[in-house]
């Protein structure tokens, strides 16, 4: 599972729109879309604002690995 779909699944889980994700972040939900989509890599800062809003943990690996995102206390 990629980043996007990381966030998204996580956004929906907790059942958060688009739109109640971007006032909690200060990120517009049109780029948080674009970033669901694909479309756009979020910045670092935009990355941690938006796992903090998510209750994430972002986990970093070499740039031959893939990248992800964990629920909080999952490692």
């Amino acid at each position: 599972m990629n980043l996007a779909e990381q966030i998204r699944n996580a956004r929906k889980a907790q059942k958060k729109t688009l739109r109640q994700l971007a006032k909690e972040t200060g990120i517009s939900y049109q780029y948080i879309s674009d970033i669901e989509l694909g479309k756009k890599e979020p910045s670092w800062p935009k990355l941690q604002r938006l796992a903090k809003a998510l209750q994430l943990n972002i986990l970093l690996a070499p740039a031959d690995k893939k990248q992800g995102i964990k629920k909080q206390g999952e490692i």
